[in-house]
């Protein structure tokens, strides 16, 4: 079976329907492209045929028939764009064509947010390129990745780490990591492997702990995402 997710240093892509999920809210901003798409949020119910862009932190339920849900960092030129087009709003809707490809909206969006590009902390930025290993190879062994640990690394205090990453990624660094660590699963279970194997390559305590998680997240089942999308 073909997979329709793809995962990038700060981009998460899936191409396929969704059945309704549960109640969820991400960290990071989340885009919808598509026809007939239907979003529940705490004030109302949503339908709609064009490109609808959700805040962080928003907690919603989605529907969609057809089309593409592509979820951003905030730390991102887009997500830097993302946050001045919004005027504070939590939602708002993107003038581009909700039939683009995945690829096309790319280009488009990219083209946007040029200008929002911003030189980061380059201690942050080399820690993000070493989690970034983890897209391409084995994951990182999270052990590695306490808070503590890291900010030793790096050679501050912890409290000063945890200061200096949030400043730089606009969210905490124990719910970005846990980000991450779903990436890690998600590419796992793109391969093959069980969710057993999938929580424990990406630091999970067991089976358990990733479903809990990956419902929060996603607002799906790890059975309905590998039937749906991976």
């Amino acid at each position: 079976m073909q997979h329709r997710i793809q995962i990038d240093p700060g981009w998460l892509t899936i191409a396929a329907p969704i059945t309704e999920t549960d109640l969820h809210q991400h960290t990071c901003w989340q885009l919808v492209l598509g026809h007939d798409w239907q979003l529940l949020l705490d004030d109302q119910a949503l339908t709609g045929s064009y490109v609808i862009a959700l805040a962080p932190g928003v907690m919603h339920a989605l529907r969609l028939s057809q089309g593409v849900v592509i979820l951003l960092e905030q730390q991102s030129a887009v997500g830097r764009w993302l946050k001045q087009q919004s005027a504070g709003k939590s939602r708002f809707s993107l003038g581009c064509d909700p039939a683009l490809s995945p690829d096309g909206f790319r280009r488009w969006i990219e083209q946007q947010s040029q200008t929002h590009e911003v030189a980061m902390d380059a201690q942050i930025s080399q820690l993000l390129t070493q989690l970034d290993g983890c897209l391409v190879a084995d994951c990182i062994k999270p052990s590695q990745w306490r808070a503590a640990q890291v900010a030793q690394q790096l050679g501050w205090s912890e409290s000063h780490f945890l200061h200096r990453f949030k400043q730089s990624m606009g969210v905490p660094w124990r719910p970005y990591l846990k980000w991450r660590r779903l990436q890690c699963a998600l590419l796992a279970l793109q391969r093959g492997q069980s969710a057993t194997e999938a929580a424990h390559a990406a630091g999970f305590s067991d089976s358990a702990h990733l479903s809990r998680t990956f419902r929060q997240q996603f607002g799906l089942t790890i059975r309905q995402a590998l039937r749906q999308f991976l």
